[in-house]
């Protein structure tokens, strides 16, 4: 029979791993909103006037999406002048008050953005050379479209330049979808995703950064999730994600693929001395946790309480048995 220490012993330990997922269980809310924007989306941003899209989502160069959560509480102060706004499926979104924009850390400020030009994007050194251009196509089922690799050499992406050095990618192809880094439970996937389906503009912000290592070269990097978009190597026309992270030399053969210089990219034309990160070391930005502090505390709250009461509800109602005499 378990002891009621060694029961406390477990509580403790569930409570421990409880604290490192709480952020775990705000992203899920966030994909379940984000299914439910989805579901809806054709009929309600369909609905919508430009301008009234604009007013809602901002723009690429100014978003208003910051990934915070605002169901039951007030949006976190970390994250500047907010507002709360609830969906159909009773989630409550923190967006940036008019005139200012998120950051990929999830903060809001005045930023100016500009466009830069059009670009095409190829992988200098993909194993299927035929196939170097960054492009698009419809995903076989379902909505949307995923990254991938072609042979078009025509400019494809509009590109917004903001501050540190921070871009986003806009599709010539399909006006309005922007290239997104998405978590699956397949892990990151590259692919292009509407202003109004963006959980938070982390999911669309980029570096493009110098690198020396594997003699040197440009990366368009995510400095939220601390990868750089990869040709794959599964499929020809494949795109991926490579951690500079992970030591190549160790044989890597799944996920997360270390980078060894197939992950270098050109742009043509080229691209302003100003839009390229060149401090030689990786650009990484923290984002501000879905939850607030108070949201913390009652997850955990509401976890602990459950916890222990399981812990100790057998012994609440536990009843020694009787003693009685061995002779009768």
């Amino acid at each position: 029979m378990v002891s009621a220490l060694g029961l406390l012993t477990i509580c403790i330990q569930f409570l421990l791993a409880a604290s490192r997922v709480v952020n775990q269980h705000a992203t899920i809310k966030l994909r379940a909103a984000h299914v439910h924007s989805v579901a809806t989306r054709n009929t309600s941003s369909h609905s919508l006037s430009p301008s009234e899209l604009q007013d809602q989502y901002g723009d690429i160069t100014c978003m208003r999406q910051t990934g915070g959560i605002c169901t039951l509480f007030d949006c976190d102060a970390k994250r500047g002048t907010t507002m709360c706004i609830k969906n159909g499926a009773g989630v409550g979104k923190c967006k940036c008050a008019q005139g200012l924009c998120a950051t990929a850390a999830g903060a809001c400020e005045a930023q100016d953005g500009e466009w830069k030009g059009v670009y095409s994007v190829k992988f200098a050194n993909p194993s299927a050379r035929e196939s170097a251009y960054l492009s698009a196509t419809p995903f076989p089922i379902g909505y949307g479209y995923k990254a991938i690799r072609s042979t078009d050499s025509e400019p494809m992406w509009k590109l917004a330049f903001l501050e540190n050095k921070h871009v986003r990618l806009e599709s010539v192809q399909y006006p309005g979808h922007y290239l997104s880094l998405s978590s699956t439970d397949a892990g990151l996937i590259a692919k292009l995703e509407k202003l109004e389906g963006v959980l938070a503009a982390a999911q669309v912000t980029f570096v493009v950064q110098e690198t020396r290592r594997n003699g040197g070269g440009l990366q368009f990097w995510s400095p939220v999730h601390q990868v750089a978009l990869s040709p794959s190597s599964l499929t020809s026309a494949g795109v991926t994600v490579c951690d500079a992270r992970v030591d190549g030399s160790q044989g890597v053969s799944q996920a997360p693929f270390a980078c060894t210089g197939k992950e270098f990219v050109q742009f043509t034309p080229a691209l302003p001395n100003e839009v390229v990160s060149t401090k030689g070391t990786r650009v990484a930005v923290s984002i501000i946790s879905p939850l607030n502090s108070w949201q913390k505390a009652v997850v955990l709250a509401v976890l602990s309480v459950c916890c222990f009461g399981s812990c100790f509800f057998p012994f609440w109602f536990y009843k020694a048995p009787e003693s009685s005499d061995a002779a009768s």
